[in-house]
């Protein structure tokens, strides 16, 4: 879950409204580009890889030879974030 925005309002003297806008990317499991695999991936990650040509049977091919993922925020557990402190409308 990544957070987007969030907007707060104030209502009267004492209590202020608070709208929290969040986007959602699911995770990855066992990614497997060329020989290489890659074992987890947070949905907003960014995975980035580098190609480079190769001779096999002498043949030119394009072979996956870094992979480096670049962890976008941080990770938290929303499950526990205000626990008790929000209330539905």
């Amino acid at each position: 879950m990544l957070r987007l925005k969030t907007y707060s309002y104030r209502r009267g003297d004492k209590a202020v409204e608070m709208t929290f806008k969040f986007a959602v990317s699911p995770n990855a499991w066992n990614i497997r580009i060329g020989s290489m695999l890659i074992p987890f991936k947070y949905g907003w990650d960014y995975l980035w890889v580098r190609w480079a040509d190769m001779k096999q049977n002498g043949v030119t091919i394009s072979a996956a030879i870094l992979r480096e993922i670049l962890r976008r925020g941080e990770n938290s557990r929303f499950a526990k974030a205000g626990k008790g402190l929000f209330r539905s409308r």
